[in-house]
């Protein structure tokens, strides 16, 4: 409806109704209805029911009786702690003093000779001699205060010989926390306990530390070896210093298959060049492909497909063919291309190439790192 009617509202709320549930069925805010009741003169309901009043007895045997804090009164009662401190008031409860001592009904008395067993002798904490008396851990931070109970730093409460010390802590290599678990005392006790009898280990060793994997040798170094020499995949691991997992892995991917054993000679892959597989394993050759963008193919031992232009550009191939060394067919399986279209891309860039499109700088370099390699086993 557009107008309130505020007659109408007040007849349903005295059958029963509650403003809200009217405020949803006319379509208006409960604000409104309530400025309308206003208007008209009608008593207008209130914001919430009013609550039952505390009842004065209750609230002493909860304050004085169980002594319930004001938070935890409100809490139970669902007033908060204004209310239940202006009850307090009005009912003419004396309030609790902090340094009163605490002897009411509904908390036990602590005693000195407790504490002095459970805190002192037992080296229980505050919470755990809370536990054993069942009370909370105020009453016993109070008690401890009110009979000026301390106790050592190092209270000597683990009984426990020097073999079986020896046995759980050198032998067995369990930590003092573990050890207070077991006697049910803390780790503090324990490390005062092995001191006081001397008992120490030797550091737990160092973990081994791993070895870098050395450089893959090279494919005409691992052919050397491996085929023309025919020594064995654990020979070769030693003179490496590394794996047979290491040196079967060179081998694998250089398209060799080495049998279980390891001493059997397999021939290289069909389709697999050892030369791409050297080129690729060159970290500067790597890095002229990561620096122009240019995807290493998944196996590293066959041709690449054909690329587009972007791979012949004139850096690339400026790098490639003059600073690394490569040769035209080195950069013809890299990119995809023929030779042909190397030879124009070099043209092009003002670039002039030798006679030989194999010869190789970067070729020559490999093979005389392989012929200055030592001989294993050699003198």
């Amino acid at each position: 409806m557009s107008v309130v009617d505020a007659v109408q509202v007040r007849r349903r709320l005295d059958a029963g109704e509650t403003l809200l549930e009217i405020a949803a069925d006319v379509g208006r805010s409960a604000g409104v209805l309530r400025r309308a009741l206003r208007a008209e003169g009608l008593p207008v309901p209130p914001w919430r029911p009013p609550r039952a009043v505390l009842d004065p007895v209750v609230l002493r045997d909860m304050y004085l009786g169980q002594l319930l804090s004001i938070g935890e009164i409100a809490a139970r009662v669902g007033y908060s702690c204004s209310a239940v401190a202006a009850a307090l008031r009005a009912a003419g409860i004396p309030r609790r003093g902090q340094g009163a001592q605490r002897s009411w009904t509904g908390r036990p008395v602590i005693t000195e000779a407790q504490l002095a067993e459970l805190y002192v002798r037992r080296a229980l904490t505050a919470r755990q001699v809370a536990t054993e008396l069942g009370c909370d851990l105020p009453a016993v931070a109070a008690a401890l205060k009110r009979h000026v109970i301390t106790r050592p730093v190092h209270a000597e409460c683990l009984d426990v010989d020097r073999e079986t010390l020896t046995r759980l802590y050198v032998t067995e290599r369990l930590s003092d926390k573990a050890i207070g678990v077991r006697f049910g005392v803390s780790a503090m006790q324990v490390s005062h306990r092995r001191r006081e009898l001397n008992v120490h280990r030797d550091p737990a060793p160092p973990p081994r530390s791993v070895a870098s994997s050395p450089a893959p040798p090279s494919p005409g170094d691992l052919h050397r070896l491996y085929v023309a020499q025919g020594l064995p995949i654990r020979v070769i691991a030693e003179w490496r210093h590394t794996s047979t997992r290491t040196v079967r892995g060179w081998l694998t991917a250089a398209g060799y298959q080495p049998g279980r054993r390891g001493d059997r000679v397999g021939a290289p892959s069909a389709g697999i060049d050892p030369e791409l597989v050297a080129l690729y394993a060159d970290p500067e050759v790597t890095a002229l492909l990561r620096r122009h963008q240019l995807p290493r193919p998944p196996d590293p031992g066959r041709r690449a497909d054909g690329s587009g232009n972007r791979s012949l550009s004139r850096p690339f191939v400026e790098q490639a063919y003059r600073q690394i060394g490569l040769s035209v067919e080195h950069i013809a399986r890299l990119t995809g291309h023929t030779p042909d279209q190397v030879l124009r891309a070099l043209q092009t860039a003002g670039i002039r190439t030798g006679g030989d499109p194999s010869f190789s700088a970067w070729a020559a370099r490999a093979a005389s790192r392989i012929t200055a390699a030592p001989h294993p086993g050699g003198h």
